[in-house]
């Protein structure tokens, strides 16, 4: 038996006028593999390197498959719960028993993907555990014993395709209203629809049945494809670890995750946020992946403030030293023990032409009307003309949503324009910016506070 558990800070005075610095500060190839990835987290505790976690799960789990041939789900939803220290994984039925009966375990994860003798054989082991208020996530090939005890019978087998609902446990994978491909060239099956029996709930659709049953009060989960049949076997470690989530948190509710519009402060710095529209029912970690391909397989995960939230809010993370005409693609994520969401993916093209922050020119004043001259100037020219050119600007602690603009005379790569309308004492956060082409592609300058002094009063950032 195997076992494991497993500023830019610039100021100058000028004529009552005060510009400050920027305002943005597999997995299972087979049970061995399961087992060395168990092992490696240990190690890396032992040498004080902790290792990621997606959220705080403390849950003890207990894990037994018979057979994998491709490319398995577990591992990866092991870890995308943060369960993959508490779990330990066993690989026949004697160690499961023996495990099972000598510690208090809070889920089972079953694999009875080829032999129908060791799904029989687990049956009544299982049973007995569900009996006792147990919890279990499984799979199953060959054994209606052991898919009764789970509250499901077979449909029909050997689908190709599961067509999610509005399930939360598709929503809180983000796959609600879609489909998600199966594929296993190591078998020849590789998954069974089901029918819920008494009060379960069949979840999806898969072939002739339901690709989910959920029984037992909410406490059993039986999945369509075995755990190593997903074409995308990310995409099944979202869904197995939301099945995992739900059946542990009795059905919480998860967090409601979009993606903003990338505001470009100049060609190398962007800021990038996602918005938790609803936190659900327990507190969300909060990131940004950023890539340079279009399904992000090359993300990178991002700290944003804030880190985590229990209450709706933005989040953000400021980019930097991005790649002149390089295009970038990001996306917010938020985990909870509800689920892991991912909004949109959005598309961020940096431009190959920069603009230098704004300069102070002239102050002028009328009786109760102020106004400022401003320039910028190109720190790499443009390869096209810009069809707009000009600053804007928007009152220090306004809404950005608010910003007003003013064209720029454009001579020798450099605009100027002027500022009117400024109050007396007031703060502004104003930018250069130059928009190209028919879909406005933009490129702007960092923001700077611009603060108008009354007469009198002392400078300050």
């Amino acid at each position: 038996m195997m076992t494991s558990r497993v500023s830019w800070s610039r100021r100058f005075e000028a004529m009552s006028v005060l510009f400050s610095g920027s305002v943005s500060d597999h997995r299972l190839r087979d049970r061995a593999a399961l087992f060395l990835f168990g092992c490696v987290a240990t190690f890396l505790v032992l040498i004080g390197v902790t290792p990621a976690k997606a959220e705080t799960f403390d849950d003890r789990v207990l894990v037994v498959v018979d057979e994998s041939e491709g490319e398995s789900s577990v591992a990866g939803a092991l870890a995308r719960t943060g369960l993959e220290e508490t779990a330990t994984i066993v690989d026949d039925l004697s160690g499961f028993e023996r495990e099972l009966s000598a510690n208090d375990y809070d889920l089972v994860i079953v694999g009875a993907q080829r032999s129908g003798e060791f799904a029989s054989a687990v049956a009544p082991v299982v049973e007995s555990y569900v009996d006792d208020g147990g919890r279990v996530v499984a799979t199953i090939w060959t054994g209606e014993s052991l898919a009764r005890v789970l509250s499901a019978e077979p449909v029909s087998e050997n689908d190709e395709r599961i067509q999610t609902d509005a399930h939360p446990i598709f929503q809180a994978a983000s796959m609600a209203e879609t489909e998600i491909d199966l594929d296993n060239p190591g078998w020849t099956v590789f998954s069974r629809s089901w029918r819920p029996l008494g009060d379960a709930e069949g979840v999806g659709q898969l072939g002739d049945g339901a690709a989910l049953v959920i029984g037992n009060e909410g406490r059993t989960a039986v999945i369509g494809p075995l755990f190593d049949s997903f074409d995308d076997v990310q995409e099944g470690e979202r869904f197995v670890a939301n099945v995992m989530r739900w059946i542990l948190t009795g059905g919480a509710t998860p967090p409601e995750i979009s993606t903003a519009e990338p505001d470009i402060h100049s060609p190398a710095v962007a800021e990038l946020s996602g918005v938790l529209e609803d936190p659900g029912d327990a507190a969300v970690d909060l990131y940004l992946e950023l890539g340079t391909t279009p399904d992000l397989a090359d993300a990178q995960r991002h700290s944003t403030r804030p880190e985590v939230s229990s209450e709706p809010t933005v989040f953000s993370y400021r980019a930097e030293d991005l790649d002149p005409g390089e295009v970038y693609y990001f996306r917010a994520v938020g985990i909870s023990r509800a689920g892991h969401v991912e909004g949109e993916i959005r598309e961020l093209a940096v431009s190959t032409a920069a603009l230098d922050l704004p300069q102070l020119e002239g102050l002028w004043s009328d009786t109760e009307l102020r106004g400022v001259t401003l320039s910028a100037s190109w720190s790499e020219a443009p390869d096209l003309e810009p069809e707009w050119v000009g600053f804007e600007y928007v009152p220090a602690g306004g809404d950005f949503a608010d910003i007003e603009r003013v064209s720029a005379n454009m001579e020798d790569e450099t605009l100027t324009a002027e500022l009117r309308g400024l109050h007396d004492g007031e703060a502004y956060h104003v930018r250069a910016v130059a928009e190209f082409g028919d879909d406005r592609t933009a490129t702007a300058s960092d923001w700077v506070r611009l603060q108008l002094l009354g007469l009198g009063a002392a400078g300050g950032a």
